[in-house]
């Protein structure tokens, strides 16, 4: 048998870049056509310049109310056009590559494996769709949240707008910059949901393989990038348990964002050391001249 499959890319071990570009690309461009919703409304109010700067709004308040509840639900169409499109499009893509890498990886490590669970049966298999389901609940929730979070701040930012004073030309400016603050939450979600997807692919694989009686645990990958937080890059080529990976996700707030470290499936002897010891050297050997390089490049700042 083989050993470890790693990423071909160090730089990307979750090698989830493109995706995360799409879909924060395509959560980009929903924001900018709510933004723009709401600005187009504003055609649709009465303005009267009482000086330079100071407006009244000769539009009735029910009729402000039936344009923001109309905005609602285009705000609505908008985000769910095309369905559950951050699900379907790019996290369940993401969960499914996972799963295969794991696969892979312990396939290449174990016969045993290899002949319990080819593929092509475990992609069809009530565990794994269970999770599948699971997961499309959680960007359900994420999605809804999104979607009633743009809604809410831009009636808002147009309302308190109106009730300033201020003309269309200056409610426009602040429905773009309030559209650009959503927008950063949105596109973290989108690319954090689909690095954790990937990750949590490989996790759960990993956890059926000790089903089958299999001692096999994760190394964790980092990025050792220059972004590469301390935390993340320390933590390169620990080798820990499949709990062990989850709770250091759980035990900081804001360590699964933006995250594109990744697990690789290490099989163990029975003592819990890793089979292929001279796979993990190198990469703890990486870590140690990344972090090295690091302290160098701080004392000479």
């Amino acid at each position: 048998m083989g050993k470890p499959i790693l990423p071909s890319d160090p730089a990307n071990p979750s090698g989830q870049d493109r995706r995360e570009r799409g879909a924060m690309n395509e959560m980009s461009k929903r924001m900018g056509e709510c933004g723009k919703a709401y600005k187009d409304s504003l055609d649709n109010i009465t303005f009267l310049a009482v000086n330079a700067k100071q407006y009244e709004f000769l539009t009735s308040p029910d009729a402000v109310a039936m344009l923001l509840a109309d905005l609602g639900q285009v705000v609505a169409q908008i985000m769910n056009r095309g369905g559950l499109w951050l699900f379907t499009g790019y996290i369940k893509p993401a969960y499914q590559q996972g799963t295969g890498k794991a696969n892979a990886s312990i396939a290449n490590q174990s016969k045993l494996y290899a002949e319990a669970r080819p593929l092509e049966t475990l992609l069809t298999s009530p565990p794994y769709l269970k999770r599948l389901a699971m997961l499309r609940g959680r960007v359900f929730n994420d999605m809804a949240g999104i979607t009633s979070d743009i809604a809410t701040t831009l009636a808002r930012t147009l309302t308190q707008g109106l009730a300033d004073g201020v003309g269309p030309l200056e409610i426009a400016r602040r429905i773009t910059d309030s559209t650009g603050i959503v927008e950063r939450r949105a596109r973290n979600i989108a690319r954090t949901e689909t690095g954790e997807a990937l990750r949590e692919g490989r996790l759960a694989e990993t956890e059926d393989a000790q089903s089958l009686g299999i001692l096999v645990g994760v190394m964790h990958l980092s990025a050792l990038s220059p972004t590469t937080r301390v935390d993340h890059a320390e933590r390169h080529g620990v080798i820990c348990t499949v709990q062990e990976e989850r709770e250091w996700y759980a035990a900081k707030p804001g360590r699964r964002n933006n995250c594109k470290c990744s697990p690789s499936e290490m099989l163990l002897n029975a003592d819990g050391t890793p089979v292929f010891g001279d796979v993990v050297e190198r990469t703890q050997a990486a870590r140690a001249k990344f972090v090295e390089t690091a302290r160098e490049g701080k004392s000479e700042a």
